[in-house]
């Protein structure tokens, strides 16, 4: 897949992008793959407008709306997977370079490849530290596109540590109500750690 990006103003960002629409495991001998679908025409498709005050400041402070379309496709299982849309809005906004409230929603036809939801909403608000790590904390309120299964609710804690001007992990914890793939209980508490590398 690739992406595309174009700034029409010093303010406005366009952005637009495909894939494979399923992508592929990795086989044995293969160095370069395309993917099973890419031949056949089949893609997940994502156009982007955003709002930012500054280029310098794309990464802190940013409102845009993505529209996104995936197209039907039958697996290698032989399951048909119907084509499917939504759209999503998401926002986050530094305030005198510590707090960072952010907020998302999104909604959907709750059909394609790896669409679980309806409807999502995401608000969290962060705090930086002066050394520049950040404490977070973020809600969410899921519809699942799964009928008979209770609307799923999600807590997370997290802190991001710089080890250095390259290196980050962001230890956390979550914490889920009505878990959308677990329906025989009723909360799960989750325990995980995710790190970035930059060049």
């Amino acid at each position: 897949g690739g992406v595309i990006s174009i700034r029409p103003t010093e303010n406005i960002y366009v952005m637009a992008g495909m894939a494979d629409i399923r992508g592929d495991l990795f086989r044995k001998g293969e160095f370069l793959n395309f993917g099973d679908q890419f031949q056949n025409g089949k893609f997940w498709k994502a156009v982007e407008v955003g709002y930012v005050p500054s280029f310098g400041e794309r990464y802190f402070k940013k409102i845009s709306i993505t529209y996104w379309h995936g197209d039907a496709y039958t697996n290698t299982s032989g399951s048909e997977i119907a084509a499917g849309q939504g759209v999503a809005v998401s926002a986050h906004w530094f305030f005198k370079e510590r707090f960072i409230p952010f907020a998302r929603f999104g909604f959907s036809d709750g059909k394609g490849e790896n669409v679980f939801y309806t409807a999502d909403v995401q608000i969290g608000h962060g705090y930086r530290f002066l050394n520049y790590d950040i404490l977070g904390f973020s809600l969410s309120w899921n519809e699942p596109n799964i009928e008979e299964v209770k609307d799923q609710i999600t807590a997370e804690l997290f802190y991001r540590v710089n080890l250095t001007a390259h290196l980050e992990i962001t230890p956390s914890v979550q914490y889920i109500s009505n878990p959308t793939f677990n329906p025989t209980v009723s909360s799960l508490f989750y325990f995980g750690i995710r790190g970035r590398v930059t060049l």
